[in-house]
C-alpha cells in the first residue's frame, strides 16, 4: 500500500486510489476516446451513483457480496447500499461520505445511516 501526502490510501486495491488515478479533466458523456475503459467507468461512478433505496435494499436487487446494484436512474448507473458503504468507510477509514448531487427541499440529504451527506448542488 501507498500513501499520498494526505496519509489517504492510493494504491490499486483501494477505490481511492482508483479514482485518483483518473485523469483531473476527465470526459463523462461522451467519455474522450484517450481515456481508458476503467478511468471512464470509475468517473461515471463517481458522477451518477446513487444511494439505493430502503426497497432496493430489501427487494434483492442489490448484489449482497459488494453491496452494488443498478440505479433507479438507469442508463448504465449504480445504487450503493448500507453494504457498500460500510466496506468503503471501513477500507478507507473514513467516517461519512459527502456527495453534491441532486436537488433536495431542505437542501441536505441523510441516508445510509447518516454516514452518506448528500447536498444540493445544481444551479437549478
Amino acid at each position: 500500500n501507498s500513501n499520498d501526502d494526505n496519509g489517504t490510501n492510493t494504491s490499486s486495491n483501494s477505490r481511492i486510489g482508483d479514482i485518483l488515478k483518473v485523469p483531473n479533466i476527465c470526459g463523462i458523456n461522451p467519455p474522450f476516446n484517450h481515456e481508458s475503459q476503467s478511468h471512464q467507468q470509475i468517473a461515471s461512478d463517481c458522477i451518477w451513483s446513487d444511494p439505493a433505496s430502503p426497497l432496493q435494499e430489501s427487494n434483492g436487487t442489490i448484489n449482497p457480496q459488494t453491496g452494488f446494484g443498478d440505479s433507479l436512474r438507469g442508463g448504465g448507473a449504480i445504487c450503493f447500499s448500507n453494504k457498500a458503504v460500510s466496506d468503503f468507510l471501513s477500507q478507507h477509514n473514513f467516517s461519512y461520505i459527502m456527495r453534491a448531487h441532486e436537488a433536495h427541499a431542505m437542501g441536505v440529504n441523510l441516508s445510509k445511516e447518516a454516514r452518506v451527506f448528500t447536498v444540493f448542488s445544481t444551479s437549478k
